[in-house]
């Protein structure tokens, strides 16, 4: 494929996320406050850094009837030389404690089967970052919908969720500074 059909596919498939979009159920307003302010942070990152990137209109239109209710859009699609182009969606959720002191994130299992969706329908990783307000959205902890697939699905409350353990080595914590990089995420440590 040559690259003026890519770019050209990206523009459409661009052109086709930005009219349309999954609604939103209602979200409590101090949740939607801290998910603008955590994705203002990494917008301001991505420039900072220069990182090429497109961000995604987030209107409350829907997709198409057919559609509607099986995808969640990511926030972002960024693009890395050599390594190509990849969603983020930025969530600006909380960092919990569980009782051995692990730290983790968790995402409700619709969340999840919805991001999961989208990622097979553009054959583009998804991967999520969330920046906590507890670190005053001064980093972001990226992982891939892949590695939240594979974790364990728990139940709180009658809500199916899953546990993203912050020490797992799929879990990249990266500065939101001029030190911070997506390099970060191509780093792995083997046993």
């Amino acid at each position: 494929m040559n690259d003026a059909c890519v770019v050209g596919c990206i523009i459409l498939f661009v052109t086709i996320l930005a009219r349309g979009g999954v609604f939103m159920a209602f979200v409590p307003k101090e949740k939607q406050e801290k998910g603008v302010r955590a994705e203002k942070a990494f917008l301001n990152w991505l420039n900072l850094k220069g990182y090429p990137y497109i961000y995604l209109d987030q209107s409350v239109e829907r997709f198409p009837a057919k559609l509607s209710g099986l995808f969640k859009r990511p926030d972002f699609i960024v693009f890395l030389f050599r390594l190509g182009a990849f969603f983020v969606d930025v969530k600006g959720y909380k960092i919990y404690q569980d009782q051995q002191g692990g730290r983790y994130f968790s995402l409700s299992s619709q969340e999840t089967t919805s991001y999961g969706h989208f990622e097979t329908l553009t054959s583009m990783p998804v991967w999520l970052a969330c920046v906590p307000d507890e670190e005053g959205y001064q980093a972001a902890y990226l992982f891939p919908i892949s590695l939240v697939l594979s974790c364990d699905e728990q139940k709180f409350k009658g809500i199916d969720f899953f546990k993203i353990p912050l020490d797992s080595q799929l879990v990249k914590r990266i500065p939101l500074d001029e030190a911070g990089s997506f390099s970060t995420i191509c780093e792995f440590e083997y046993a």
